[in-house]
């Protein structure tokens, strides 16, 4: 199976995720439950979830269902970065989880390719509901459904108001404005946004914001139109505005000095407490604000749009992080989807939202977007929102723009050459 990865979550894997494999190194791995009776309470189901940060409400969930109905659901936490290959390994042996979480696409853990590969059960009801209609590719083939997405995780800045204020300059609304701002900030020691350019999903998950506004606000089919043939990342204006824009933030001193290679490095402070000299983290979902504000407790953070190439093209990426499915080969799958249907109900969607830092699954609501959100709650109700784009495109587009972004730093690479990669591996 192709393993393409997709721009999501870096800020866990990196840093805080290197603290969660010391707690999880002595975790067992969980058998999947038995045959037994599949609609009894003495049925034990398993639930599998990959393990970065400290907030997850999985255990919680668990615990409540159990009190409420008697049947019992093992959780088990997965190393992050090895729950991929856990997971398909187990999915390929017949022993997997009987849920576990995955993702909408065709990542390694992505619905489209594990479904259509014969790996995962059908959702329906209360889950499948969940799904928004125009993200239905995402979610498997052929109208089937096979996963339930458990929360939204808007892709957005996370801001750090006391640097904001520090570095003397309010948040832009356009791209114009914050190229502007990017040499204000670094003379008063911050740079706009933090790049990690030398590790995987910087420079793919920056891209995509600033195409929400340059290719997404005005062509929301875009990626349909790709995926027939009927444009191309180089013939696309507003793709090659997204791509000089990542060059000309480079040249203005938005990220800070050595971003070009830069990994982890920016974590090793942040979990020592130390406030890091950026204004936002542009290329991750915004629940990031929830780890940060243990690790950095006297600091306040708010999520705010990114620039967009006018105010009035500025959009809010909803993105839907994971979603939960169960195995094709599951002798508890009338309980597993009483599990599902269970945490389909609204009262328990907002309880996981509340313990992630997350909005409610479903359809993004003005209304359910307070405290940190707030800078982005009149965008959604003026119903300037994209879904995530990028979740059914090939497995190298991603790859290459990963590849190729730093060499547009360094000289090494035009914007031409990029765009025209991003094509060439589209069609390989």
């Amino acid at each position: 199976m192709s393993q393409r990865q997709r721009f999501r979550r870096p800020l866990l894997v990196i840093g805080i995720g290197a603290v969660s494999a010391l707690m999880l190194a002595g975790c067992s791995t969980a058998e999947p439950s038995g045959g037994g009776d599949a609609t009894g309470s003495d049925v034990t189901l398993t639930f599998a979830y990959p393990k970065a940060g400290s907030t997850t409400p999985w255990e919680t969930m668990a615990e409540k269902y159990s009190e409420e109905t008697g049947v019992k659901v093992e959780v088990e936490p997965i190393y992050i970065d090895g729950y991929d290959s856990a997971i398909n390994t187990r999915l390929q042996g017949g022993n997997a989880p009987d849920l576990f979480l995955t993702e909408p696409g065709t990542g390694p853990k992505g619905l489209v390719s594990l479904g259509d590969a014969g790996l995962l059960g059908e959702v329906s009801g209360a889950a499948a509901d969940l799904i928004n209609p125009d993200e239905s590719a995402a979610y498997g083939s052929d109208g089937k459904a096979y996963g339930m997405p458990v929360f939204n995780a808007p892709r957005a800045a996370v801001v750090f108001d006391g640097n904001l204020e520090k570095a003397g300059v309010e948040w832009p609304q356009t791209v114009s404005e914050m190229l502007q701002s990017c040499p204000t900030a670094k003379s008063n020691g911050y740079a706009f946004t933090l790049g990690q350019f030398g590790s995987s999903f910087t420079a793919d998950g920056q891209a995509i914001l600033i195409a929400a506004s340059s290719v997404y606000a005005n062509d929301p089919d875009w990626d349909a139109k790709r995926a027939a043939g009927d444009v191309t990342f180089s013939d696309t204006e507003g793709w090659r505005y997204a791509i000089q824009t990542l060059s000309d933030m480079y040249q203005a001193g938005c990220y800070q000095d050595g971003a070009e290679a830069a990994q982890g490095e920016f974590w090793t402070g942040v979990a020592a407490g130390e406030t890091p000299s950026v204004l936002s983290l542009t290329t991750g979902e915004a629940d990031i604000w929830k780890d940060l504000s243990g690790l950095l407790p006297n600091e306040t953070t708010s999520v705010y749009p990114f620039p967009g190439e006018t105010a009035d093209d500025v959009r809010v990426v909803n993105s839907v992080k994971f979603t939960l499915s169960t195995a094709a080969a599951n002798a508890n799958n009338a309980v597993a989807q009483d599990y599902l249907e269970w945490l389909a109900q609204p009262e328990n969607l907002q309880q996981i939202a509340d313990i992630t830092g997350t909005v409610p699954a479903g359809d993004l609501n003005a209304d359910s977007l307070e405290g940190v959100y707030e800078p982005i709650k009149s965008l959604v109700a003026d119903g300037k929102v994209i879904s995530e784009p990028g979740l059914t495109w090939p497995n190298g587009v991603l790859a290459a723009m990963q590849e190729d972004v730093p060499g547009l730093f360094t000289g090494q690479k035009t914007v031409d050459q990029v765009l025209a990669d991003m094509d060439a591996a589209w069609s390989k």
